[in-house]
């Protein structure tokens, strides 16, 4: 019997970017994801939901998922992006994998994420390279310990 495919969550902005930085990404990642033997969830199907359901399958979403992949780019806040890094990574304890052009030392990001890269290639190569790292057999660190080497003073 062949074991589960791991699920990859795709987090990054959808409100405030246009069609091309809200698919270009998801689409090349989803297809390195795929290559690599995971599946992904791409929350872009829920555009024009209702608030609620939209945050309640993205939770839903998150749960079932084994890691994020999470685009956090300057100058572009996203709230639901933000939203979904910290429960994922800060109450559900799963790993969090951020690419991003400029938030690199935020504590916040340093925190939640298990790793932060200056390019979409350099997260996907973290799935590629780094699984036993991201999907270690022993439980994630406890809560207010620093899971990626970022300074926490």
């Amino acid at each position: 019997m062949s074991e589960r495919k791991r699920i990859i969550y795709l987090a990054g902005p959808i409100q405030c970017a246009n069609h091309a930085e809200r698919t270009e990404w998801r689409d090349v990642a989803t297809a390195t994801l795929t290559a690599l033997g995971y599946e992904t969830i791409n929350p872009l199907g829920k555009v024009g939901w209702p608030a609620k359901e939209i945050v309640e399958f993205d939770l839903a979403d998150i749960e079932r998922s084994d890691a994020v992949l999470a685009w956090v780019p300057l100058g572009t806040p996203s709230v639901g992006t933000a939203m979904e890094i910290f429960y994922a990574g800060r109450i559900l304890r799963k790993p969090v994998v951020v690419w991003t052009d400029s938030h690199a030392e935020h504590p916040w990001l340093c925190e939640c994420a298990n790793a932060i890269q200056e390019s979409l290639a350099a997260a996907l190569a973290i799935f590629e390279q780094s699984a036993c790292y991201l999907f270690p057999a022993e439980p994630p660190p406890a809560a207010g310990h620093s899971r990626d080497g970022c300074a926490t003073d």
